[in-house]
């Protein structure tokens, strides 16, 4: 990760996909919390600590997903932010945290995403729960490229840049 690597403990896991838009139109959905509920599942809300300052690495928010059926809050912080190629962040709940990053990159006409999730579980938990949380991150992982992929080429160039 940008930021440095992983902790020790954190299981990593990468995948990408292809999108046929262009890299600044992609880098919106990563970076742009109304588009970001578009293909983001659960995600309610996304709030900046400080509204108005320009977004950049050490940049914190709160971030409000429904997994469960319950709605969860995570603190967030931007670990790296060069658009329209990086975007990275790290979030945590007091029993777990991850970091995500996306690299994009010019590809056959359209944008090759890239996503490495690190997920970090500490203790007896990350233990306990090593395979089977892998097995859904990894599903999930997809899935959400998946979306990603739909809605951008959806929205093409109509998608607002930030």
């Amino acid at each position: 990760m940008a930021s440095g690597p992983p902790a020790p403990s954190a299981k990593r896991f990468v995948a990408s996909v292809t999108i046929s838009v262009p890299r600044e139109r992609v880098f919106a959905y990563l970076e742009n919390p109304a588009l970001m509920r578009q293909w983001i599942a659960g995600l309610e809300e996304v709030t900046f600590d400080q509204p108005g300052i320009p977004r950049g690495v050490g940049t914190r928010f709160r971030q409000r997903m429904r997994t469960g059926g319950r709605s969860r809050e995570y603190a967030g912080e931007v670990a790296a932010y060069r658009p329209p190629q990086e975007v990275a962040m790290r979030l945590a709940r007091p029993r777990f945290s991850v970091a995500v990053e996306y690299r994009l990159a010019a590809a056959d006409g359209g944008t090759r995403v890239e996503q490495v999730v690190a997920l970090t579980i500490p203790g007896w938990l990350g233990r306990l729960l090593g395979g089977g949380a892998a097995w859904l991150l990894r599903r999930r992982q997809a899935e959400g490229l998946a979306r990603l992929k739909a809605v951008a080429e959806a929205g093409g160039d109509s998608a607002p840049a930030v």
